[in-house]
């Protein structure tokens, strides 16, 4: 689901969004620069609210004025009416940027799930309606 076009290209740098909760502020998190941003939520369910807030942090630790583009998985157990809110919040905290933001993908917690190979490069082209690997993740 396209929730704002673009063309986007950058290393894929994400998963799960309360896992990357426990990287900050330590030598274990990413580098965002220039990344296709991909999160996703867990069966724990975090609410929209709870969601924003992150998002929220990320805003203001400089991470989104980094990405080039933000893809989130297809939520597990939401309602239509909590992934309407999703889709809201994900508008709402990224409204200051034009990178596209694509939602509703087969990854992270949900059936079916499709890998995201975690720094290969990645084209998002809403023209195409198209999300590219453009390498490959093993030799």
């Amino acid at each position: 689901m396209w929730l704002r076009e673009g063309l986007a290209e950058g290393p894929l740098i994400g998963g799960c969004i309360e896992s990357l909760e426990h990287l900050r502020g330590t030598v274990f998190w990413p580098d965002f620069s220039d990344a296709m941003l991909f999160l996703e939520t867990s069966e724990q369910k975090p609410s929209p609210s709870d969601v924003d807030a992150m998002l929220m942090d990320y805003q203001n630790m400089g991470v989104l004025e980094q990405i080039s583009g933000l893809l989130f998985g297809r939520p597990m157990r939401y309602s239509a009416s909590e992934k309407q809110e999703l889709h809201q919040v994900l508008l709402d905290r990224s409204s200051a940027y034009k990178f596209p933001v694509v939602a509703e993908l087969d990854f992270g917690h949900t059936s079916p799930q499709f890998v995201l190979p975690i720094g290969c490069r990645a084209r998002v082209d809403s023209t195409k309606e198209s999300i590219e690997i453009l390498e490959g993740s093993v030799s």
